[in-house]
């Protein structure tokens, strides 16, 4: 949620280097989704947003984000429900421009239904 704070633009220095990537062991029970909206195919999201949801772990995060700012990430212990979206991105100081906000909630709602049962 730290490193990446904007398009192209993460907070490693130009004098580092990734030495390695740690990714957690997911249950078979595990389920993932992935949106992204653009004008083109081929172009910057608009809108882009990714679900994890492991039931066996409690663990459900949600990244959305646009080609504007830093992607917000939402956790919990279970899935969000599709009425839930617009509060949790609110919460999360998600965009207040009503445009950005609409294509974020719609990339966060195909996500989410990607990644259920």
């Amino acid at each position: 949620a730290r490193f990446v704070r904007g398009p192209l633009e993460t907070e490693i220095s130009s004098a580092e280097i990734i030495a390695g990537i740690k990714v957690p062991r997911y249950s078979k029970a595990a389920r993932f989704g992935y949106q992204k909206i653009c004008r083109k195919e081929g172009e910057f999201a608009d809108a882009i947003a990714a679900v994890a949801h492991d039931p066996e772990r409690n663990l459900f995060r949600m990244a959305v984000s646009t080609t504007v700012g830093a992607p917000l990430v939402l956790e919990a212990t279970a899935p969000f429900k599709t009425g839930e979206l617009a509060d949790r991105l609110a919460s999360a100081g998600g965009p207040q421009d009503p445009f950005e906000r609409r294509l974020r909630l719609a990339a966060m709602q195909r996500a989410l239904a990607e990644a259920a049962p």
